[in-house]
């Protein structure tokens, strides 16, 4: 995640590759401000509202609403959809490896963590980093 400046704004920028679902969540409010903004690269998806599932065994519910997030688009959550009901992609949506960027304005209350803590807390041995350019560089994983 990177975070951009201008003026006092802080943005918050997220490029992620995956072959796998994202979980069930709702961006935190007293984190993020709205609207939320991605775009979607590489494959088509849906993004699931109000739905359940779990592993060991894979079970999934329907959810109230599956929203087609096509290869190229940009999509926007705020009011209900980002506040109030969870969304994820569900595993049976994940056909191919795809890409999305996400955008959101940090709140200027928001807790941030210093760059030299997160240095020493997290990327003392680079296994983070690694694993980072390993998704980026290895079309299998």
């Amino acid at each position: 995640m990177s975070s951009l400046r201008a003026s006092s704004t802080a943005l918050s920028s997220m490029t992620t590759s995956y072959v796998d679902p994202i979980h069930i969540h709702k961006d935190p409010i007293h984190i993020f401000e709205r609207p939320i903004m991605f775009m979607s690269f590489f494959s088509n998806s849906a993004l699931c509202f109000s739905c359940k599932f779990q592993f060991k065994p894979i079970l999934v519910s329907d959810p109230m609403l599956l929203l087609p997030v096509h290869q190229g688009s940009v999509t926007m959550l705020s009011g209900y959809a980002a506040d109030e009901i969870t969304h994820c992609i569900q595993p049976q949506d994940i056909k191919e490896r795809r890409a999305v960027v996400i955008l959101r304005k940090k709140r200027t209350e928001a807790t941030r963590l210093e760059t030299k803590s997160l240095s020493s807390s997290y990327n003392h041995d680079g296994s983070i980093v690694k694993q980072i350019r390993m998704q980026l560089t290895d079309p299998k994983f």
